[in-house]
């Protein structure tokens, strides 16, 4: 898995506020994740709002994770095409950039 910073621009704040993207491969990973939260207060662990799931997902699996998402309050399930696809080149940036950071200075 891969851990990212990101500013949710999608509201009306003045001041976007930060969110941690997390990146899983399998929806073994996505289970583990969400069974690993429940029953946990959420004023002490870092909440999880929403879970993306690519197209690619079996239907099978996409279920497991709604069923197990449904223990979470809030917790929003979607479907989303060529997920994968995208994560993986903003992922590539993101390490470029950095790499390029580290060795400018």
């Amino acid at each position: 898995s891969a851990v990212v910073q990101a500013d949710d621009i999608g509201g009306t704040d003045a001041k976007p506020p930060r969110r941690a993207l997390k990146a899983m491969r399998k929806a073994e990973q996505v289970l583990a994740e969400l069974n690993g939260r429940n029953g946990l207060d959420p004023k002490y662990v870092i909440a999880v709002l929403a879970v993306y799931v690519d197209k690619s997902v079996s239907e099978q699996e996409f279920q497991s994770i709604v069923t197990t998402a449904k223990q979470l309050q809030g917790v929003t399930v979607d479907r989303a095409p060529k997920l994968e696809d995208r994560l993986s080149r903003e992922l590539s940036v993101r390490v470029q950039a950095s790499g390029s950071a580290v060795g400018s200075g």
